[in-house]
């Protein structure tokens, strides 16, 4: 009888060391599942998905279309906050001969992101432009880049104009010096009747320029106008030369529209 109760626990003992051997290694595994459910879940939470379906897509950039010169830079502001800007992404077709940068800059007194755009060869480009928000909301944009077209310059002859000869007339002064300038001299720059007397006297005129735009994004003068680009910082002066061709000379701009066709003769 003794044998058998010790035989009876000894299989007890077997039994439960079993079962808690089991129960351990169901706790190791849950353990480990779980873990492995932590790190999927942080990984999913670090790349959101944001769902866009059915939402209304509004414009990223106010423009359609950009025209900049080879080798100059055209501004596309985007309408978000330089931290929201940290989601924008950006395609473009062709992929070469396009520079595409995002920067922030001061626009109204409000920092602002940019996206600006630099065409290092001729040629038009497909740029597409897009942000999610966390709430869903899309911001999209497709905009045209395309080149312009350089405008030719004179050819210089190696004639400087001469007497009662046909002349293109250009005019070099500071914007912020239109102001100070006399009435009579005011009336060169802006007046209609002015360059009609001009134009009527057989000449061309060209246009009237600011030096300090020269070189920007707003365009460069022709080369026969910007090597006088210096002098016009120190005062206005208009410059002269063939209507055919030839060397262009450069002088103070006159008093009054009298003395300037007097000058052109």
């Amino acid at each position: 009888m003794q044998e058998i109760v010790q035989r009876t626990l000894r299989n007890t003992r077997i039994v439960t060391s079993t079962a808690l051997a089991a129960l351990v290694l169901i706790t190791i595994g849950a353990c480990t599942v779980a873990w492995r459910a932590e790190t999927h879940t942080a990984a999913v939470a670090a790349a959101p998905v944001v769902r866009t379906s059915g939402a209304k897509v509004e414009p990223l950039i106010a423009t359609t279309e950009c025209v900049v010169a080879v080798g100059d830079e055209g501004d596309l502001p985007i309408a978000c906050t330089a931290d929201e800007a940290l989601g924008v992404w950006w395609s473009q077709w062709p992929a070469e001969g396009l520079r595409v940068r995002l920067v922030v800059q001061a626009i109204d007194g409000q920092w602002r992101p940019v996206m600006v755009v630099r065409p290092t060869k001729p040629g038009k480009w497909s740029l597409a432009a897009a942000r999610a928000s966390a709430d869903g909301k899309l911001f999209a944009s497709s905009v045209t880049i395309s080149t312009s077209e350089p405008t030719p310059d004179p050819t210089p002859g190696p004639t400087p104009p001469g007497p009662n000869t046909p002349k293109q007339v250009a005019i070099l002064v500071e914007s912020d010096r239109l102001d100070d300038l006399p009435d009579a001299q005011r009336a060169i720059v802006a007046s209609l009747a002015a360059r009609k007397r001009i134009t009527d006297a057989g000449h061309l005129f060209v246009g009237v320029f600011d030096p300090d735009q020269h070189g920007t994004s707003k365009g460069k003068l022709p080369t026969w106008i910007a090597q006088f680009v210096g002098e016009a910082k120190r005062g206005p002066i208009v410059v002269v030369a063939p209507r055919q061709g030839g060397t262009p000379v450069s002088k103070p701009l006159p008093q009054s529209i009298d003395a300037l066709l007097e000058a052109l003769r």
